[in-house]
């Protein structure tokens, strides 16, 4: 499994909405385990079946800075 983080995340994200819009994405691999969001730290973990190609990395940055 692979972790993507993404760190200074004060308000709740619509993790849902990543979800959904991975599945509606031009990525190539879009075995998307879960996300899960620490309040306390501030921080968002995005989880995947495997490690993500450079493309697809940058489609789920904006992705992610889409639902922030």
């Amino acid at each position: 499994m692979a972790q993507y983080d993404y760190n200074g995340v004060a308000t709740a994200p619509n993790l849902d909405g990543i979800t959904d819009d991975v599945a509606a994405s031009a990525m190539t691999d879009k075995n998307l385990e879960y996300c899960r969001w620490d309040q306390a730290d501030e921080h968002l973990g995005v989880f995947w079946t495997g490690s993500l190609s450079g493309g697809d990395k940058t489609i789920l940055d904006g992705i992610v800075a889409a639902n922030l």
